[in-house]
């Protein structure tokens, strides 16, 4: 097995980068997941590695930031092209970024509209990628609309939700359609963590400074 060397931030085998570059868009679909399962175990699973995240950029137009879990696993067909994942992010293998919408005001006799079946009128499309800030979490089944074009860094998206518009940082959204129940922290907190901008630190550098990411902030600070 070839060795796995270490880079600034993830590992990369140089049998994943060849996988990226060079095998892997000759494949078929089937095969592709095995592949990507491949390229995860050599580089440390999908918290750490390079390889895969290059191989959702190049080939399905997925962005998916360092130590994030979920989307590397999930499979890009959950996201549509153009979706870029923050860094730190928690997203649950069945939440679904959408590229198009049903056909509104299409009204006729038979099967429902889904997504891939001959269109008789024009869909709600997606204009441009999501984006989906840092430190952010995304429960199971959620799903985020075209309409969507961000959600802030440290939000949190509950299970089942259907996101219409945009979610601001660290507010908590649910429902159908999702709306904002809560906000994870004061004001002032919230300030505080979108200027300090922790999540552009690797783990190590995190670690070096003594940052505890599990520490419930407010409390430590005399909430």
């Amino acid at each position: 097995m070839p060795a796995t060397s270490q880079k600034s931030e993830g590992f990369s085998s140089w049998l994943g980068r060849c996988v990226a570059v060079r095998v892997y868009g000759r494949v078929s679909r089937g095969f592709q997941a095995s592949l990507r399962r491949l390229v995860m175990r050599l580089e440390g699973g999908p918290v750490y590695s390079v390889s895969v995240r290059e191989i959702l950029k190049r080939y399905h137009g997925v962005t998916v930031g360092m130590y994030t879990i979920g989307p590397c696993e999930a499979g890009p067909d959950n996201f549509a092209p153009g979706t870029v994942i923050g860094r730190y992010c928690s997203i649950y293998y069945t939440a679904r970024v959408l590229e198009e919408d049903g056909p509104a005001g299409l009204v006729r006799w038979g099967p429902a509209w889904v997504p891939g079946a001959p269109r008789s009128a024009p869909l709600n499309l997606r204009k441009e990628g999501t984006v989906v800030g840092h430190d952010v979490y995304i429960g199971h089944n959620a799903v985020l609309l075209p309409s969507v074009s961000r959600v802030g860094h440290g939000a949190i998206v509950g299970a089942g939700s259907v996101v219409r518009e945009d979610v601001p940082p660290y507010a908590v959204v649910t429902g159908n359609p999702a709306r904002v129940v809560r906000y994870r922290f004061r004001p002032a907190t919230v300030e505080k963590l979108l200027s300090e901008q922790w999540w552009l630190k690797s783990i190590d550098e995190l670690i070096d400074l003594g940052i505890q990411l599990n520490r419930p902030i407010e409390v430590n600070e005399g909430r």
